[in-house]
């Protein structure tokens, strides 16, 4: 499947006009959850008002720099995304291997923090990928969304995929999404009350997203982003249909963004904005 035959299909094109006017329509989308972490309550009228909400806190040892930067809000991770990808883009564009896994490793620990999924991520560009930026570059061309066919699986097999690589590709192919956990719970959840809104009663295979529940102790939340509900039912997220459910949501979101007059597209990011609206409704969606 390319991109031209996802984009016409007809749930596609009938879920894109569904979504569009509940982007920032006041009261378009009712949503929220209390954080099992800090208690804050979050509760979002819309989806422009959830990238508004948006907060994410983080630390990592600059690239640039060594030292520590921090930050929680959507622009303090928007300016320390844009500052890793021209670095990592540079990196990849002189062949410095070093210097190509030093903005690798910052990128992962902006979104991973320090914990066990960054140390594995980390050995695995260390011991695997001893040859970085000519990796990197091969996968990044294979993951071009204007020329990627999903039908041809075998091309896109072998490349790394997890909730730190969908990162690390989103800075270096243009318009690729950072496809988590969360984010693709949003994205099922959408789906399920596209179709109920619209009285289908079985979830089109080309809005079939995947969902993970994420990291949790608590087992309260052991299934706080499990879509299923009665005949609507979604895959869990998988290495083995995660660059398939990544492109697609790329492909997706970038539509839904390119018509009608939402809040997003006076935005300076459009595209970043709007995934960061789903990451923030993807915390908890049940």
């Amino acid at each position: 499947m390319t991109k031209q035959q996802y984009l016409n299909s007809q749930s596609v094109k009938e879920f894109v006009k569904w979504i569009r006017p509940k982007l920032s329509a006041k009261n378009s989308f009712i949503h929220g959850y209390t954080d099992a972490k800090s208690k804050v309550i979050y509760n979002f009228d819309s989806i422009y008002d959830a990238y508004e909400k948006y907060k994410w806190q983080f630390s990592l040892l600059s690239p640039d720099s060594g030292l520590e930067v921090t930050g929680k809000s959507f622009d303090e991770s928007s300016n320390q995304l844009r500052l890793l990808s021209i670095g990592l883009k540079n990196s990849i564009n002189s062949k410095n291997k070093d210097s190509c896994k030093k903005y690798c490793k910052g990128i992962l620990q902006w979104g991973l923090g320090s914990g066990n999924a960054y140390k594995n991520n980390c050995k695995y560009l260390d011991n695997n990928l001893i040859n970085t930026t000519h990796v990197l570059k091969i996968w990044s061309e294979v993951l071009n969304l204007n020329d990627i066919d999903l039908s041809d699986k075998i091309i896109y097999k072998g490349i790394k995929i997890n909730a730190g690589f969908t990162k690390i590709y989103s800075v270096i192919v243009n318009d690729f999404i950072i496809y988590d956990s969360r984010v693709g719970a949003a994205l099922c959840m959408l789906v399920r009350e596209f179709c109920k809104e619209s009285n289908i009663n079985d979830v089109p295979k080309e809005l079939c997203f995947a969902w993970d529940n994420g990291k949790t102790d608590n087992p309260a939340h052991k299934f706080r982003r499990n879509p299923d509900k009665g005949n609507y039912k979604f895959p869990k997220l998988k290495n083995n249909n995660w660059i398939e459910m990544n492109v697609k949501a790329s492909w997706l979101l970038k539509e839904i963004l390119e018509g009608g007059n939402s809040k997003f597209r006076s935005l300076s990011d459009p595209l970043r904005s709007l995934e960061a609206a789903l990451f923030m409704i993807g915390y908890q969606i049940n």
